[in-house]
């Protein structure tokens, strides 16, 4: 296996997790398990969620009307949870953020007409209560960017993850380290778990980029 090159270092860190890897492999003219490799040993990540485009959903297509549009807006304003979720690479120690869109309900046909508009995945749980989740994160900020104007209580959290998607977006061209900005921006939103966070940041607070 030759060695890797400076300017292909370079490559994989603008390219990885910005286009798919196998494009990435064929660039470099390596094999799509020699650039994962390369990748994880830099602290780079890749995931489909990140790339994926928005799903052609009716919400996104802008054909709600105004009463689907109430019904969303009503149910995720009643059992709807704006947030974000963290999983760290094992190896690298690195935080990976992403935003997490759910709305919970034991009515499961209201679960299934939101999601014939709004898509998603419909998850069970033992206390006989369902999930809509969606898991797309361009279609989060997707949904988020239709909905939001017709927000009250959640409007601010929407807000939030619409900004930490542009900061995440521009971010991720020249590294793989979440920075300060984006995680002043989650712990706002992450209010149930307030102790929980402040513990999981102050222990992990030098594994964070400082913002320029």
């Amino acid at each position: 296996m030759r060695k890797w090159s400076e300017e292909e270092v370079d490559i994989l860190k603008q390219d990885y997790g910005t286009i798919p890897s196998k494009e990435v492999a064929k660039k470099l003219g390596r094999t799509k398990r020699s650039v994962w490799w390369k990748a994880r040993s830099l602290g780079l990540r890749y995931d489909a969620r990140s790339l994926n485009p928005a799903k052609n959903t009716k919400l996104v297509r802008g054909e709600l009307t105004d009463f689907e549009l109430g019904f969303i807006v009503g149910l995720i304003e009643g059992e709807g949870s704006i947030s974000f979720s963290i999983n760290k690479d094992k190896k690298s120690k690195i935080p990976y953020v992403y935003p997490h869109f759910t709305i919970a309900g034991k009515d499961l046909r209201l679960l299934k007409r939101a999601q014939q508009l709004i898509g998603g995945v419909l998850t069970n749980k033992r206390s006989g209560t369902h999930d809509l989740v969606l898991r797309r994160i361009k279609t989060i900020i997707e949904t988020l960017k239709r909905l939001e104007p017709y927000l009250i209580t959640k409007r601010d959290d929407a807000r939030k993850v619409i900004k930490w998607f542009d900061l995440f977006t521009e971010r991720r061209k020249t590294s793989p380290k979440p920075n300060m900005q984006e995680m002043e921006l989650i712990k706002s939103v992450w209010r149930k778990h307030r102790d929980k966070w402040n513990l999981y940041f102050n222990k992990r607070r030098p594994l964070f980029q400082q913002s320029r």
